[in-house]
């Protein structure tokens, strides 16, 4: 990390590495901008040694950006054209910066310099050059966010127009660059004077604020945002106190961990109420019953859902009716852990009547409570009814994205990768998961990347990336620190199980749980055919016997589509493990039958395989043989490679030499795409693999946001990826690595 933010300079990274050892008194040895002293003096004496002209360029220079262009430099010199002309050549010729491929933009020779730069300059000369060049990209005619970085920092408190003017960019940013419209709004409220007759305003700026840092995943910051909000809104403004605190509860009890606190809030607010607004009071109890799912106490949840079902029915909020189905469907149907056909009948008549009740809402209406598509969403891919996952799904992106919801389209995009890979639509589901991902890393959402992570390793198992799964899996379970349990643990132990590391896949099982109540039915089902088949591995046939014959129930007793097949996978490897080859083949071919059934090709094809393992084994090699290609090439057509050798194995066994299948490549692969990077593109890149941010990458180079979106837009297209997340396995695996 060092080496990367010296660029190798020796002088740099000695003085980077002294200021940041602890027994070198790291405090007086960095300056305010996080520069080492022994950087500025170096620095200072260069800048020093230039005529006075040039100095003042260089300075203006380093409030005008970096790369600069050179009208905003000499304007934020107070220079004329033709004296900053002049002074360049000096600059230049200092190597203190270098021109761009694009003419009357330059760069400083490394970002050390530009920090530095800065930090020498007084305090009443930066407040004036940021004024200056506010006043001059004001006459060139740019946007407000083109002004803002220069106004944020040259604005005194009470300065209402400029106050309006950060809120203005906060505006244009807050679809493509949330995290910079959230501190746009901040430093507009900061210029706001505290008194009551700009309350309004405040909470307006607050709200504002706190949906930015929501849309980036930034959950802390938009909890404190909220906390604000509540704090300057009177007892009797109910309604808005209703609104605020439900998404403050949302934030506490779903993101930042702070159940406890979100539950008090809630029954305050709740008790404030009375029995005078029920829709309200519905709202309010929702929160609870979202914060109960999340920590699988599915009945609960289900309870507090219906609810708030009635009273907001009583109430007469039709969006807030068919969100409170939604959420207690999905809890019906987490919860549901018997075999008993009523019961399943039951929550499946939830799951329709949720669905009719969203299904009768407009687009608007839907945007003003999105999760209730999620969970609908959630509710039908888990319990196998992938078409009608996939449209809730298409439905959710659609409503989010035309309703500034970015947040929420990353979730919606990420269902639908998790159900495209469910019917076996690898690339789909890929090119979804890394998008998915892309905008969890870059926003810093911990649940989405979390989700992204464990669907990933999924299809990486299907494809035969054994190393990708794992370190997905592994990626996932690191999330486990911020969201409380384990939903979908079984990834690790899955892609173990794959690696050939069967005790690794029992030690796994044994921390994340062997099958994790949270889970919802269709991934319990997925669970419990893990465990048997480590247990398989390990000898341990009686336990797996009994796992296998509990899976119908911890399947919610769904014994077609997917769920059938899942069933029938345990089982079958159950009878053949215990000699019974016709009973496996009967169960595989059933499996495979309600594989097809249901849309999950995937599950279809394994049964296939195993079932084709069984009639070997009862001597029947022909039809074992012409099984297996079958399922060879449905799965190679699907690019299902992992599953694909499994069938090639067992065809080799019966002294077949299939033909090796050639991997396919991505466009613009190897190593002349690595090369072709330049200098900061490669750093830009390596940040990148870092699991930074463009925020973060922006503060770590000293580059504006939207230079480092350019930087990353270029490392993409020349390698011919399509997101970070395939950068991050490029540079993981291509040798040498970018320093």
């Amino acid at each position: 990390m060092l080496f990367r933010e010296s660029r190798g300079n020796p002088f740099y990274l000695q003085a980077l590495a002294g200021a940041r050892s602890p027994a070198s008194g790291a405090r007086a040895a960095v300056g305010a901008a996080g520069v080492p002293r022994a950087v500025v003096a170096a620095l200072a004496a260069e800048v020093s040694a230039l005529p006075i002209p040039a100095q003042a360029l260089v300075q203006g220079a380093a409030k005008a950006g970096d790369p600069f262009d050179l009208a905003i430099a000499a304007a934020a010199a107070d220079m004329r054209e033709d004296e900053a002309l002049t002074a360049l050549d000096a600059v230049v010729a200092a190597d203190l910066v270098r021109p761009t491929e694009e003419p009357w933009r330059f760069a400083f020779r490394h970002p050390l310099v530009r920090r530095a730069v800065y930090e020498t300059a007084g305090g009443g000369w930066k407040l004036a050059a940021h004024a200056r060049a506010s006043e001059f990209l004001a006459a060139r005619g740019a946007t407000a966010a083109e002004r803002a970085h220069h106004v944020a920092r040259a604005a005194r408190a009470g300065d209402l127009a400029a106050a309006e003017l950060l809120v203005e960019a906060g505006g244009q940013t807050a679809l493509t660059a949330p995290v910079t419209a959230a501190g746009w709004y901040g430093a507009a409220l900061r210029l706001l004077p505290e008194d009551p007759e700009h309350v309004e305003r405040r909470l307006e700026l607050l709200g504002a604020q706190a949906n930015a840092h929501a849309s980036a995943g930034q959950a802390v910051e938009a909890r404190d945002a909220l906390r604000g909000s509540l704090a300057l809104l009177p007892p009797d403004a109910a309604a808005e106190r209703v609104a605020v605190a439900a998404a403050l509860a949302e934030l506490q009890a779903l993101w930042t961990q702070e159940p406890d606190d979100a539950r008090r809030l809630i029954e305050s607010e709740r008790a404030s109420l009375g029995d005078a607004a029920p829709a309200l009071s519905a709202a309010l109890t929702l929160v609870l019953a979202r914060e109960r799912a999340v920590h699988a106490d599915h009945a609960a949840a289900e309870a507090l859902a219906e609810e708030a079902r009635f009273a907001a029915r009583a109430g007469g909020d039709a969006a807030l009716e068919a969100e409170a189905a939604a959420v207690a469907a999905d809890a019906a149907h987490c919860r549901l852990r018997e075999d008993d056909a009523a019961a399943r009948a039951a929550v499946d008549a939830k799951i329709a009547n949720a669905a009719a009740l969203v299904g009768l809402l407009p687009d608007a209406r839907v945007a003003e409570r999105i999760q209730m598509a999620l969970w609908l969403g959630a509710a039908h891919c888990f319990s196998g009814d992938f078409a009608a996952a996939r449209a809730v799904a298409e439905r959710g992106i659609r409503v989010a994205r035309g309703s500034a919801q970015g947040l929420h389209a990353a979730s919606f995009v990420n269902l639908r990768g998790w159900i495209e890979g469910e019917r076996g639509r690898l690339d789909a589901a890929e090119a979804d998961l890394d998008q998915a991902l892309e905008s969890a890393v870059v926003s810093g959402n911990v649940q989405v990347a979390y989700w992204a992570h464990v669907a990933l390793s999924r299809t990486a198992l299907a494809r035969g990336r054994v190393d990708d799964a794992l370190a997905h899996a592994q990626a996932a379970a690191h999330g486990l620190g911020v969201i409380e349990y384990s939903r979908a643990g079984y990834a690790v132990p899955d892609s173990r199980l794959a690696a050939g590391d069967v005790h690794g896949a029992r030690e796994a099982l044994d921390t994340f749980g062997w099958v994790n109540p949270g889970l919802w039915t269709l991934d319990r089902l997925k669970a419990v055919e893990i465990a048997v088949r480590v247990l398989l591995a390990l000898g341990r046939l009686e336990e797996a016997e009994d796992w296998a014959r509990r899976a119908p129930a911890e399947g919610g007793g769904r014994r077609t589509g997917v769920s059938g097949a899942v069933i029938a996978l345990a089982q079958a490897r159950v009878q053949l493990a215990r000699d019974d080859a016709g009973a496996a083949v009967r169960t595989a071919l059933a499996g495979a039958s309600a594989g097809e059934d249901g849309d999950a090709p995937l599950w279809a094809a394994r049964c296939r395989i195993l079932a084709g393992e069984a009639l070997a084994a009862a001597g029947q090699r022909d039809g074992a043989r012409d099984l297996l290609r079958r399922a060879a090439a449905g799965l190679d057509a699907r690019g299902a490679a992992g599953y694909r050798d499994e069938a090639l194995r067992i065809l080799r066994r019966l002294g077949e030499r299939p033909r090796p299948v050639a991997t396919r490549t991505r466009a613009g692969a190897g190593a002349g795409a690595l090369a072709a990077l330049t200098a900061r593109e490669r750093e830009v890149a390596a940040l990148v693999a870092e699991g930074q941010t463009n925020t973060q990458i922006a503060a770590r180079l000293h580059l504006s946001e939207s230079t480092v979106e350019k930087h990353v837009s270029r490392v993409l297209a020349k390698l011919g990826e399509t997101s970070r997340a395939a950068v991050v396995r490029r540079l993981a695996a291509e040798s040498p690595p970018l320093a």
